[in-house]
């Protein structure tokens, strides 16, 4: 078995953690806020997971709602923030063996998200999962959202690490596309809210993080 990479690059919603279903809880909690039903999509949610930008001009124009798209963002941020401060997460199936391996070995761990780190944090917290990390990126304003490679690139810098010898685990379309982009190899993890998303850039697919082993890392 070979043994070239050195680091492995978490995304956050969907791989780590199941927080679209918090994501679209908000959004449907602002909707209402404004005398609005609500409208869901196929998968049961009200914003298109692993998609990059044009939730609220979605929303706005399916719902009706004249508020501008700064103060939607404001209000939906705070009504995420409350309900993750309200419950207790779980991390999604495998997550705890696979980071437990991962250190094992001696690979580097980092952690690539479109949130912002405010929110990046306060998730991990809740999860108390912040230490397993060497390196935690999220969106700045020169940082740009996925599919661009910046978070990828900006993690893999802080750690060290030459792209060509990072493995990235996501679960979208956008996701994999900015791992390819950064030059990393992407194993695609499927979730309910996004398996009809095109993973065909991804060098391999699994159902869960509980698929992935030290060999099949290291074997991309």
């Amino acid at each position: 078995m070979k043994k070239n990479k050195k680091a492995v690059i978490f995304d956050l919603d969907g791989v780590i953690v199941d927080s679209e279903s918090i994501e679209s809880r908000s959004l449907e909690l602002l909707i209402r806020s404004y005398g609005k039903k609500p409208v869901f999509n196929s998968s049961g949610l009200i914003h298109e997971a692993g998609v990059s930008g044009g939730t609220y001009e979605r929303i706005k124009k399916k719902h009706n709602i004249k508020e501008g798209r700064e103060v939607l963002k404001t209000k939906k941020r705070a009504i995420f923030k409350k309900l993750i401060k309200s419950k207790k997460l779980k991390p999604l199936p495998g997550f705890l063996d696979l980071i437990d391996n991962i250190k094992q070995k001696n690979l580097k761990v980092g952690l690539a998200s479109s949130r912002f780190p405010e929110y990046i944090l306060l998730i991990l917290d809740n999860l108390d999962a912040r230490d397993y990390f060497e390196a935690i990126v999220g969106l700045t304003e020169t940082i740009k959202h996925k599919p661009a490679p910046d978070t990828y690139l900006e993690c893999a810098n802080k750690l060290n690490v030459h792209p060509k010898f990072c493995v990235v685990l996501e679960d979208s379309q956008t996701g994999v596309e900015a791992a390819k982009n950064a030059g990393m190899k992407v194993i695609g993890i499927p979730s309910i809210y996004t398996r009809e998303q095109d993973f065909s850039k991804t060098d391999k697919i699994v159902s869960s993080l509980s698929d992935i082993n030290i060999q099949m890392i290291h074997e991309l």
